[in-house]
């Protein structure tokens, strides 16, 4: 042997300083990845597991009587918007026969003049909402506090104001 080979290689200081090497970091992070993995996967059978005993401890019947009660729910729902459905049918009908008569009105040249109420009288369907405005509440509160739509308070506010656009 040459005094050359007997000799040991020389290490870089990187290595000297980080013993672990790339692939060492690259594995663990590896294994550090599947290990979560695994764990939400169990995490996820776990729940499923708890949602079946649920359901099983609840039984058939209560089961099937949730399932009734929606259905029910669903039913009356659903007529409930026919029922509406047909009342603003039915409301726009006679909307657009009004619309009509006043055409004609206009067209033989009658003045038409809108319905106007005495002054300072309220409509007593809308003081409520024309007081709590006048207190300086937005719309949105103003629908909470009354129980009713945000959309039919604004449109109460811009017909007192008179800024409905058509």
């Amino acid at each position: 042997m040459t005094p050359q080979e007997s000799q040991p290689l020389p290490v870089p200081e990187a290595e000297a300083a980080f013993p672990i090497g790339a692939s060492s970091i690259a594995t663990a992070l590896f294994i550090a990845g599947l290990t979560l993995v695994v764990y939400w996967w169990r995490l996820r059978v776990l729940r499923r597991e708890r949602v079946a005993a649920a359901m099983e401890a609840a039984g058939p019947d209560e089961v099937g009587s949730l399932t009734a009660d929606m259905k029910e729910l669903t039913e009356r729902l659903a007529t409930e918007l026919d029922a509406r459905a047909e009342r603003l049918e039915r409301l726009l009908d006679a909307a657009d026969q009004r619309i009509a008569e006043l055409d004609k009105a206009i067209a033989r040249g009658m003045e038409v003049k809108p319905l106007a109420r005495p002054h300072g009288q309220v409509d007593p369907a809308f003081a409520e909402v024309y007081e709590l405005a006048d207190q300086g509440l937005r719309p949105v509160e103003i629908a909470r506090r009354t129980q009713r739509p945000t959309g039919q308070v604004e449109l109460i506010l811009n017909l007192r104001r008179g800024t409905v656009a058509l």
